[in-house]
């Protein structure tokens, strides 16, 4: 895969968000569930940093409803919507007249779980496939890739779970139709919402080829 598609998720402080922008990543996601460690909370500083990046903003909401949603897409002036929930095709499509990219996610443990990819290929731009584990997100393990070789997917799709500098190798061999780019969190933590930018930006830099003395 060239020049694969690079979001970091989880981001959660304004000086580690500008530390990040200054990479050569393409998304910066931040997350809106309470449930979550990473979990943005009342982030004033943060969001006035991630309205001044370049990068793609997204953000993160577990069965959110849409008047939540719709506030976040304007204080945060987001980009993408990433339903990591149980939301329907309906909720989707409705997302989707706020006028940003919908991500849906489904959480992968077996060949089973991808059975609805086609009850939301018209109601959402991109798939993203994250490990079923018994947190909603940031399990900090892979799932068996070689499922996603199974199953005509019918969207662009990013991966994710578990992704770090220990699979660069093996995602620049990656073979699979579709598949956009990488999702990375946990594994690239000092604790949960705070990344290391250098580890970071040599993963960013091997996928990319872009020259770098870092690490």
């Amino acid at each position: 895969m060239e020049n694969p598609i690079i979001k970091v998720c989880g981001m959660r402080e304004a000086e580690n968000i500008f530390q990040l922008s200054r990479t050569a990543v393409d998304e910066i996601g931040v997350i809106f569930f309470e449930g979550s460690a990473r979990f943005v909370g009342d982030a004033g500083i943060a969001s006035i940093f991630l309205r001044q990046v370049t990068q793609k903003t997204v953000g993160v909401f577990v069965n959110s409803t849409y008047k939540y949603i719709h506030s976040k897409v304007t204080e945060f002036s987001l980009d993408k919507v990433q339903l990591h929930g149980d939301e329907s095709p309906e909720f989707c499509e409705r997302v989707q007249t706020l006028d940003v990219e919908v991500v849906k996610v489904f959480k992968i443990k077996t060949k089973k779980d991808l059975e609805d990819l086609e009850k939301f290929k018209d109601v959402v731009d991109l798939f993203l496939f994250d490990t079923k584990g018994e947190k909603e997100g940031g399990n900090g393990y892979t799932f068996d890739w070689s499922i996603l070789k199974s199953i005509d997917i019918p969207l662009p799709f990013m991966l994710s779970g578990g992704i770090g500098v220990q699979h660069i190798e093996e995602l620049k061999q990656l073979n699979l139709k579709n598949c956009i780019g990488f999702d990375v969190n946990s594994q690239f933590e000092e604790e949960p919402g705070v990344k290391d930018i250098k580890k970071i930006t040599h993963f960013i830099n091997s996928l990319k080829n872009i020259p770098s003395n870092d690490l």
